[in-house]
């Protein structure tokens, strides 16, 4: 075997190392998360339970109802097919540019599984946000919603 074989062969087991430890570490933080969640912590002032008695339906993404909301956020789509956030502002357009960008398909570089799966739901299944205030709120409360329910479509916060 060749110095480039071994060197490539390291690589790869480092790769591998690397990816293992990235798994436990945000299985781990998950945990936490959901923990956290269970004993009452507060997102933007109020606890998990609370925010789930605050879901605002605002009908299907071909229906429109997203259009004009330029706050930070969850979305929910099915309910509990997918559960993403909004944390930035981009032009002010907060959730209505987020979830517009479902109604326009690929064209928008919604690639992956789940993008599309919303994609292809935008007629059918309602959608529900919370608005929030903190990114940091939203960010940990998405991360605990989807810890809790695991919904299908949810890829990167997938238990393993």
């Amino acid at each position: 075997m060749g110095w480039m074989e071994r060197l490539e062969k390291g690589l790869n087991v480092a790769m591998r190392v690397a990816e293992g430890m990235a798994e436990q570490a945000n299985r781990q933080a998950g945990q936490a998360e959901l923990k956290m969640a269970r004993q009452g912590r507060r997102y933007d002032g109020l606890t998990m339970e609370e925010w789930e008695g605050r879901w605002e339906n605002i009908g299907t993404l071909d229906s429109e109802g997203w259009r004009g909301i330029r706050d930070i956020g969850i979305y929910n789509i099915g309910p509990g097919l997918y559960i993403g956030r909004v944390i930035y502002k981009p032009g002010s357009q907060g959730m209505h540019w987020r979830l517009q960008q479902y109604t326009a398909g690929s064209s928008a570089g919604n690639t992956t599984e789940s993008a599309r799966s919303v994609h292809a739901a935008r007629g059918t299944e309602q959608v529900y946000i919370l608005r929030m205030e903190t990114a940091d709120a939203v960010t940990a409360l998405e991360r605990a919603l989807i810890r809790k329910y695991d919904p299908p479509w949810n890829k990167q916060h997938r238990r393993k």
